[in-house]
């Protein structure tokens, strides 16, 4: 009898259970089934019965029109208000082929589109590529609601303007603007328009038009620096053209990025003039001093003139500029700037760097009684041993609490906020850099990432996530990852969200995929040691006897820390998705794999380029060492063997890259040239695009700093140089009466690379703006070499 009693209470329990949960999601159908239909009259009726929509609700509608054409009126969106406190939310549901979308402004409205787009639709949008089969009819989801726990996700160093924006057109940021708005982003940092605004400035203070533009400006590529206070009239000047073009330009950006409700953060003054204003100010009195030199460069391509920051002209100055530009952009209160990047002040003192910082502030807000100033913490890092407690306390105090956020540029590696004190009370964005000079490589720490904001947000004055790589488009895995903590709470699992991730890029679930991406997560992406910067591709290094000069650790750093069997293991699988087991020896892929197509899908494709590239660039270590090992030992058939090997993996690096347009020099080179309107000006704005991306200043100041894996830079420039090497290497171990001159190597390679950045509309690369081969077969191929070359 006591046992039918409890299965009797359990069969109960079970009963009402299951009933009120079908009642439940009855009331919840009838709900929703009453409500798309009020939704869709209220926002999506006929054109002479709806009244006007909210522009940030409009905005939104416009971006899924864009996305997907013909299509957005499976989508109803609405804005609603957050409780007390909130910062940002939305509410994603759906059924019955509708998706409605509810949040409080623009911002929230596309996050909860990207939300839904990745967890419910298996659909991704990136840098690169796309995902964009939305499935007929949309997918149900439950009803969930997301609040904002990161009141800011901010994104963009000064650095990527130069290293990977510096010749996009509308089209590129209409994307890119695209890419924020679904991932959330609140405050893009845009700089596009700035010597517009300056320009305007000094010619109110009689500086000549011309001596501005050829004298002080420097070439697209390297405005980051000139913004900086670094460098001057490098790969320069600037044409009227240009000036308009970016005007133009900056003007769309920020419309676009408006309408969704970002808060753009537009530059500020911070001192550096042209030396012709010290001429003009001759009657003045004005202290105008000499900021110091940088990385290599002098005058007349350094050292700018600097008003110092206690002078009166520094306030009246920044004033004016920001009144300048509030007539052309417009304004939302948010103003970058740093007076002191990679140079220190020019007196150690706590008097004088909190008049600097006092200053400054002044300045906006005389412009703007509504100012904020975003700053990177970079220098506290950078110059760690100048920056003592006091002087940091004293600049920092120099600006109110609420009127200052400092950026803390390199959380993942370096973060500065234990050093600073967490920036005496100040608002903070916790930073990944991640990324120096726009390298490719892949790698990160994921678990970290997934963890440490929220433990600096412990302090309480930690206001957002953000995204400051000098270049972006690679390793897109590392900071969707961040980004994803706005709308969340505390860490998640990383492998729960990991899943999630791979089946929005791809299309739905698929075993190898997945797999693929598990090993990658757990080698590539869990690096034991903090990075500074992902690892680069020996192929761009100068080739050298000295191994230590090639194969590095610590900044930008060679060598890997993980198996590379795991990487090649893992492109094996995502071979597999595609190609069964008779191409990778892996598991056969499943249903799913075949649903999801994954051999259209660009997403995949990209990933299949960016793993097969690395793990031909993995095997360049081992030939490399093989090489010198070989030498030493006078073994002419083992370094003709290596050296081959070598020669092998980098010609499929190329191969490779060349099915992607984004990975081709020539994409790169063009993009550079269609923004000039003279021929003068091409000649001069590829030469801006080769020199970057390899010599970087007039005579190697920071050589292959910028470096790239792409195509036809592989082919007819790092290739090349390792040719040398290799050739007189060879030619050494052949003729013992003829000795390996590592110097006159690099003299000849000197000169080489000095011809090779003054070319134009090179022969050898094929300029086009498509894709060019079969990446799946070339993939395939690389992965049978890699295994072989690994094996072996």
């Amino acid at each position: 009898v006591p046992h039918m009693r409890w299965l009797a209470r359990v069969g109960l329990g079970l009963f009402l259970v299951l009933f009120f949960g079908n009642l439940l999601e009855m009331v919840r159908r009838l709900e929703l089934h009453e409500a798309v239909p009020f939704m869709r009259a209220r926002y999506q009726g006929e054109p002479e019965k709806e009244a006007p929509r909210d522009p940030q609700v409009q905005a939104v509608y416009s971006l899924l029109a864009r996305l997907f054409p013909g299509r957005g009126n499976e989508f109803v969106l609405a804005r609603k208000r957050c409780g007390s406190g909130g910062s940002g939310c939305f509410s994603v549901r759906a059924m019955e082929g509708v998706v409605y979308i509810e949040g409080d402004g623009g911002v929230s409205l596309a996050a909860g589109v990207g939300y839904y787009l990745q967890n419910y639709a298996f659909c991704s949008f990136s840098w690169l590529a796309e995902n964009l089969n939305l499935p007929s009819p949309l997918p149900n989801a439950l009803l969930t609601t997301k609040k904002r726990y990161m009141k800011e996700t901010y994104y963009m160093n000064v650095c990527t303007h130069s290293y990977t924006m510096a010749f996009w057109d509308w089209p590129r940021w209409e994307r890119e603007v695209d890419w924020m708005a679904l991932r959330g982003i609140t405050m893009p940092l845009i700089l596009s328009g700035r010597e517009v605004v300056f320009q305007a400035l000094m010619i109110e203070l009689n500086v000549p038009k011309e001596k501005l533009q050829k004298n002080f400006f420097t070439g697209p590529a390297f405005l980051a620096w000139h913004r900086m206070g670094n460098l001057r009239r490098w790969g320069g000047g600037l044409t009227d053209a240009w000036l308009e073009t970016q005007k133009e330009l900056t003007i769309k950006i920020l419309r676009r990025a408006r309408s969704f409700g970002m808060r753009p953060a537009l530059p500020s003054f911070t001192g550096h003039v042209p030396d012709e204003l010290r001429q003009t100010q001759a009657g003045s009195n004005a202290k105008i001093g000499r900021a110091s030199s940088w990385f290599g460069f002098h005058s007349p391509n350094s050292e700018l003139s600097f008003v110092e920051p206690s002078d009166p002209l520094y306030r009246t100055l920044g004033t004016r500029f920001l009144q300048i530009q509030e007539q052309i952009f417009g304004t939302d209160h948010i103003y970058a700037g740093d007076q002191f990047n990679e140079m220190n002040p020019s007196e150690r003192t706590v008097e004088y760097v909190r008049k600097a910082s006092e200053n400054h502030y002044a300045a906006l807000k005389d412009a703007d009684p509504d100012a904020i100033w975003v700053m990177q913490g970079w220098l506290f890092v950078h110059a760690r041993d100048f920056w003592s407690t006091d002087l940091i306390r004293a600049y920092l105090g120099g600006v109110a609490r609420d009127r200052i956020i400092v950026l803390d540029l390199i959380s993942e590696a370096a973060p500065a906020y234990h050093q600073t004190n967490f920036y005496e009370g100040r608002g903070f964005i916790w930073s990944i850099l991640h990324n120096f000079g726009g390298d490719q490589g892949l790698g990160g720490q994921a678990q970290r990432l997934m963890t440490s904001p929220y433990e600096a947000g412990s302090r309480g004055n930690l206001v957002g996530v953000g995204l400051t790589m000098e270049g972006s488009e690679q390793n897109a895995i590392v900071y969707d990852l961040l980004l994803s903590h706005a709308y969340e709470p505390k860490p998640r699992n990383l492998n729960t969200w990991l899943t999630t991730w791979i089946r929005g890029r791809y299309g739905g679930a698929c075993d190898p995929t997945e797999n693929a991406w598990k090993l990658l997560i757990d080698s590539v992406y869990k690096t034991p040691t903090a990075l500074w910067g992902q690892t680069k591709s020996i192929i761009s290094k100068r080739p050298s006897l000295n191994r230590e000069s090639v194969i590095t650790k610590g900044f930008q750093q060679t060598s890997i820390e993980y198996d590379p069997k795991t990487l090649v293991r893992s492109l094996g699988l995502l071979l597999t998705a595609t190609n069964g087991d008779q191409i990778t020896l892996e598991s056969a892929p499943n249903e799913a794999c075949k649903r999801v197509s994954l051999g259209g899908n660009s997403e995949y494709r990209l990933d299949l380029v960016e793993v097969s590239r690395q793990a031909l660039s993995n095997t360049l270590l081992n030939s490399y060492e093989d090489m010198l090992t070989a030498y030493s030992e006078k073994r002419v058939k083992e370094f003709r063997v290596a050296s081959e090997r070598f020669r092998e993996a980098a010609i499929r690096m190329d191969s490779i890259l060349q099915t992607n347009k984004n990975f081709d020099l020539s994409t790169w080179i063009q993009r550079a040239r269609s923004l000039a309107s003279t021929p003068q000006e091409r000649r001069l704005y590829e030469f801006n695009a080769r020199n970057l991306v390899t010599l970087w200043g007039p005579s190697g100041q920071i050589s292959d700093y910028a470096s790239r894996q792409w195509s036809g830079l592989i082919r007819t420039y790092y290739l090349v140089r390792w040719e040398m090497f290799i050739s007189r290497l060879n030619a050494s171990l052949h003729n013992p009466m003829l000795p390996f001159d590592e110097s006159r190597l690099h003299e000849d390679i000197r000169a080489f690379e000095l011809s090779w950045e003054n070319r134009e509309e090179d022969s050898k690369l094929q300029e086009n703006n498509r894709d060019q081969g079969d990446i799946v077969g070339l993939a395939s191929d690389a992965y049978r070499f890699c295994r072989l070359s690994i094996t072996n």
